[in-house]
């Protein structure tokens, strides 16, 4: 039966791809009164694959067969770069004008309807392209982060800052347009269960928790904001690699270690135990007087069990601290011995 709906729906898909690109054919060789608008043709094998299901449903089903055929991939290609396949050079099209991009807005805003300008509008139009231009901001972001953290961090407000605040209060308004986009297509239940969606609500609150910080006056203020300012740092660093999942050699790795997670969640959860088991036990055998309760005597039990993994005995850390409890149980001994030698001399 999988086999059978998956030949239909191959034929199906195959069958409207074909009449797409005859449609497309047949308008190149239109003169330029009938092009249309960019961005209006509709590309009905795509809506097929994405708004009617057929290629979320094969990826939940993992149909390798539907994914893996050679029209499939000819749509999504057409749907991402504008043409089934790409080239280096066209590659090279989508950096450069990545880089440039800055430069080539300022004259897109004013007009976007000239022949030069409106082929520069097409390609911007690109899904592909919006990407690289979402992960090229994302690395400047991450640049002046990194500046700021390292080589910039002062008590003031300073250029480097406002620009973070500035792209920090855009990234909130785009997120913030998200959530009502999914309150009116009634998805916000998707949303919030988006684990992207939420590592990026806490960027931008442990960015906010360390401005704040930073306006306070003192060393512990001071380290305190650079340290939500490290912890946002690093939650943006993990959410980058969501960009790396358009890459089909990184986004199989990326998806190979999301579903090994809980095999390795329950691998740590056998190894704890083994480790505290080890650690108290180790602990208790070695060290037979009772010990203050304390965070440092914690840690030092927690400790063995951990190293241990790793190879690492600690074989003259517990010597010398054996020595040491010798040495103090021995002058312990020694001032008893001397006061009863003096109480029984006189």
């Amino acid at each position: 039966m999988k086999t059978l709906c998956t030949q239909q729906a191959l034929r199906i898909t195959s069958c409207i791809h074909e009449a797409d690109t005859k449609h497309d054919k047949k308008k190149a060789r239109n003169d330029e009164r009938d092009a249309e608008v960019p961005g209006h043709q509709i590309n009905h094998a795509g809506r097929l694959l994405l708004n009617h299901g057929y290629l979320s449903d094969a990826i939940k089903t993992q149909n390798s067969v539907y994914l893996n055929d050679e029209i499939v991939k000819n749509v999504i290609n057409k749907m991402w770069y504008n043409s089934e396949s790409i080239s280096f050079r066209r590659g090279l099209l989508f950096l450069f004008l990545t880089l440039f991009h800055f430069v080539l807005l300022p004259v897109l805003m004013i007009t976007m309807e000239n022949r030069p300008l409106q082929w520069l509008y097409r390609q911007y139009k690109i899904p592909a392209m919006k990407v690289l231009l979402n992960a090229f901001g994302w690395l400047t972001v991450l640049t002046a982060f990194t500046y700021m953290l390292l080589f910039g961090f002062t008590d003031g407000i300073t250029t480097c800052d406002w620009f973070l605040i500035g792209w920090m209060a855009s990234f909130f308004l785009d997120e913030s347009k998200q959530i009502a986009i999914s309150l009116r297509r009634k998805r916000f239940k998707e949303y919030v269960n988006d684990w992207w969606n939420r590592l990026d609500w806490m960027s931008m609150g442990a960015y906010l928790g360390g401005m704040l910080l930073k306006l306070g006056e003192g060393e512990v203020f001071r380290t305190a904001s650079k340290t939500f300012f490290v912890l946002t740092f690093i939650l943006m660093c993990i959410r980058s690699l969501n960009m790396l999942m358009i890459s089909e050699i990184i986004g199989a790795k990326l998806v190979m270690i999301k579903k090994m997670f809980m095999d390795t969640f329950a691998f740590l959860t056998i190894m704890t135990v083994v480790s505290g088991c080890y650690s108290v036990s180790y602990y208790a055998i070695l060290f037979t007087d009772n010990s203050d309760l304390n965070f440092t005597e914690v840690e030092r039990i927690i400790r063995n069990g951990f190293w241990i993994l790793f190879g690492e005995l600690s074989l003259e850390y517990d010597r010398s601290t054996h020595l040491r409890r010798f040495m103090k149980k021995a002058s312990f001994i020694g001032r008893n011995c001397k006061q009863i030698f003096w109480k029984n001399t006189v």
